[in-house]
């Protein structure tokens, strides 16, 4: 089984090598205005488990095999709390873990990691998203929301305005949007985008539901079965193609899964 290595934030982060390691880390990082978000049970605390004390990285590992057929080579690096950048303005997308590496075939990866238990995507659909950047334009606030939307919008749904949007395409939950933009904008020949819930007796929650409404809206993936640590599991597959400014054109194959445990 692979062995990562671990950093906060990025490779030239702190090293944490153990499970207090990464606590500290997260309460001294994530935790802001008095606010702590490491509460046992909860999804940090719980990805924190996953990884340090139990199996996470071989549930990574066996997730690569059964999407590409092709086995981890050398010892990847994976960062809790990275940021993604994927356009020009701030506030990146940020991983709950990142993971890139190499594989067998000379190819490399990306592999972003949403923790979840309670927390759901966000509250904000395309369309509560568009509404909010509507009422700041109008009362003249300087945002760049607005150009950020747009820009996800054309890149990922195709649409050069939001009335072009179908119901289903703005019911779309932002976070999700968000969560392809920067995964897809990170180096790496392959980009894989795990859901892992923790705590999770039924796949029939809020968030499922919400991940496969997500997955129906963008359309053009293909299925395909994969076996994550002895349970099934549906995979998603589909080649994704932007067009940059340049008139180049980008094109990364993701894979997408929702794991429960």
């Amino acid at each position: 089984m692979a062995i990562f290595t671990y950093y906060y934030g990025s490779e030239h982060g702190e090293p944490i090598h153990t499970y207090e390691q990464w606590e500290t880390a997260f309460r001294v990082h994530d935790s802001k205005k008095d606010v702590d978000h490491w509460k046992i049970g909860f999804s940090a605390q719980s990805l924190a488990e996953d990884f340090m004390c139990f199996d996470g990285e071989l549930m990574l590992q066996q997730m690569i095999e059964q999407f590409t057929g092709e086995h981890i080579e050398g010892t990847p690096i994976a960062m809790i709390e990275h940021g993604s950048p994927f356009d020009t303005y701030k506030r990146p997308r940020m991983q709950d873990l990142a993971v890139k590496g190499k594989l067998t075939n000379g190819k490399s990866f990306f592999i972003g990691v949403e923790a979840k238990v309670h927390e759901p995507f966000g509250s904000m659909t395309l369309k509560n998203q568009y509404a909010y950047v509507s009422e700041k334009e109008k009362k003249g606030e300087k945002t760049n929301a607005g150009k950020r939307l747009r820009g996800l919008i054309k890149d990922f749904l195709g649409h050069d305005d939001f009335s072009e949007l179908t119901p289903n395409e703005q019911d779309i939950r932002y976070q999700l949007l968000y969560y392809l933009a920067g995964s897809f904008r990170e180096d790496g020949d392959y980009v894989f985008m795990p859901v892992v819930a923790y705590h999770q007796q039924f796949k029939e929650t809020d968030n499922y539901k919400a991940y496969n409404a997500f997955i129906d809206a963008l359309g053009g993936f293909s299925k395909q079965s994969i076996f994550i640590q002895g349970k099934e599991v549906i995979g998603y597959v589909k080649n994704i193609s932007i067009q940059e400014k340049d008139g180049t054109s980008l094109t990364k194959t993701i894979y997408t899964c929702y794991i429960t445990k």
